[in-house]
């Protein structure tokens, strides 16, 4: 924690953000990051155990490592994939996660 008579970096007036663009960018500083956050967000908070709807309980995933464009992750107790990408606007996007997550924060840090 910084100290109490450290002034934090002003930010522009344009924003009213407590987020700067350099912690965007140690946060997520490549697509794989950003997959890793979807992953994360969408099904499985601790980055392994996800919810398979074949299976019907908690079971661990692997990430199903590709070099397709369309990253997935594999139940390993009956195979299934599930896709972090999949119904969201990245969904078959030709734009790169981290531009398309830049944007967003772009969009949420200015008035």
């Amino acid at each position: 924690m910084p100290p109490a008579n450290r002034k934090q970096p002003k930010r522009a007036n344009s924003s009213d953000s407590q987020y700067s663009l350099m912690e965007f960018m140690q946060q997520y500083p490549d697509d794989e990051a950003c997959l890793q956050e979807l992953w994360r967000k969408r099904y499985s908070p601790d980055g392994e155990h996800a919810y398979c709807p074949k299976c019907e309980t908690e079971r661990v995933f692997r990430r199903y490592e590709t070099t397709q464009q369309r990253q997935s992750w594999n139940c390993i107790a009956c195979g299934h994939y599930l896709y972090p990408t999949a119904g969201t606007i990245f969904h078959k996007s030709s734009t790169s996660l981290h531009l398309w997550f830049y944007a967003m924060y772009l969009t949420a840090s200015t008035r």
